[in-house]
């Protein structure tokens, strides 16, 4: 599906959709091929206070739950976070969605 809605809208609109959102994924620290275990997407936002990520809630659930079952590497686009619990702000089961600090990690992207 996300292919189809993708292919339905315009260079403009891929172009803004690809300079707010950054992967979330994650993988077995030893696996020397880094195969990626899961991910999500972040879109980021930019408030007077800093830098938010918003994500699915399931994907932080998952993530955490991988990294607290130990040997697990976190990261978002190019940037550790292995600190991502600590980052959390808000999280909602119901509405499916996460809310975390970005403050750091998307600074070296020029964003």
């Amino acid at each position: 599906m996300a292919r189809e809605l993708v292919g339905l809208i315009g260079a403009p609109t891929r172009q803004f959709i690809s300079s707010c959102c950054v992967p979330l994924f994650w993988w077995a620290g030893p696996d020397p091929e880094r195969t990626i275990l899961a991910n999500g997407t972040v879109t980021m936002v930019r408030t007077p206070k800093g830098a938010l990520g918003i994500t699915a809630d399931h994907v932080v659930e998952d993530c955490l739950a991988a990294f607290d079952g130990g040997g697990i590497c976190v990261q978002v686009a190019d940037a550790s976070a292995h600190d991502l619990r600590s980052r959390v702000l808000a999280r909602s089961k119901e509405l499916d969605l996460a809310t975390f600090d970005m403050t750091g990690l998307v600074d070296r992207l020029g964003w």
